[in-house]
């Protein structure tokens, strides 16, 4: 029986996103002392999801965002953890999916650029997401990007950042709130959505700018106003890789906000890449 893995990012307590504070874990719910049978339903798949290290991770001063966990377990998935100390090199046999949530900005040494307006993430975490980001790319595990997750995305496959949108782009719209993105069309977002433009929530100061490849590895899907690139995707119709540049886990109330969670958790059930024998 297949089970749906999706990897998480945990959010160090205190360290929530640009201070959104994430909500308080609800409560379990109590399990039923005479529990008639039902007929067998299909296990979750397992997403994993990445994790933020500010606080002292001995300690265990680390947390995950309850909007992707939420939004994850409403879409048919079974969210895990990748905490520290998880084995990069087992993440092929250990998921179904991985999910890089947001957080704070890449090193700018890492694309190869002096540091201008960037407000850091952890070392820690930095070189964690980036060896979760590799690993899930070369062994092709569908993967989802939010936020900060796509640009990881996009760095590790070349890519270069703008550092501060307000201070070096001519753009009006404001990607610390909410705003119009535009899809293009013929693509998987496009299929996913089936329209040309959304309305979303966004909390960013840096976007995507120059991609340095000719393999075609990975295209555009939807911009802002002023042409800041908020959506890319794998052209590779056999692979599910999809970034984007604003949250849905924060519109999870919201059909659009919902609609992304489930594309994935549906592709892979249609396209197990897991031996069967694993989990």
């Amino acid at each position: 029986m297949q089970k749906i893995i999706f990897l998480l990012t945990l959010f160090v307590i205190g360290c929530t996103e640009r201070g959104h504070p994430e909500p308080k874990p609800t409560t379990p719910c109590p399990i039923e002392k005479e529990a008639k049978p039902s007929p067998e339903k299909p296990e979750p798949k397992e997403i994993r999801v990445n994790i933020c290290l500010n606080g002292d991770v001995k300690k265990g001063d680390y947390s995950v965002s309850q909007r992707a966990v939420k939004t994850i377990a409403k879409a048919g998935g079974n969210p895990i953890h990748i905490t520290p100390g998880f084995n990069i090199q087992h993440l092929p046999r250990d998921c179904d999916g991985v999910i890089l949530t947001g957080g704070a900005d890449i090193n700018s040494a890492r694309y190869k650029e002096a540091p201008t307006l960037s407000e850091l993430m952890d070392k820690r975490r930095e070189n964690f997401d980036f060896a979760i980001a590799g690993k899930a790319i070369a062994e092709k595990i569908p993967l989802l990007g939010i936020c900060l997750g796509m640009q990881e995305i996009w760095v590790t496959l070349g890519g270069t950042l703008i550092q501060d949108i307000p201070s070096e782009t001519s753009g009006k719209v404001d990607h610390r709130k909410h705003h119009e993105v535009f899809l293009r069309t013929e693509t998987r977002l496009y299929s996913i959505f089936q329209t040309n433009t959304l309305s979303v929530y966004s909390n960013h100061h840096q976007a995507l700018d120059h991609l340095d490849r000719h393999d075609n590895s990975l295209k555009i899907t939807a911009e802002a106003a002023g042409g800041i690139v908020e959506a890319i995707e794998s052209p590779d119709p056999d692979r599910f890789l999809i970034g984007v540049g604003w949250h849905p886990e924060r519109t999870q109330d919201d059909l659009n906000g919902y609609k992304l969670f489930e594309a994935m958790i549906r592709w892979i059930k249609n396209n197990n890449t897991r031996p069967t024998n694993v989990l």
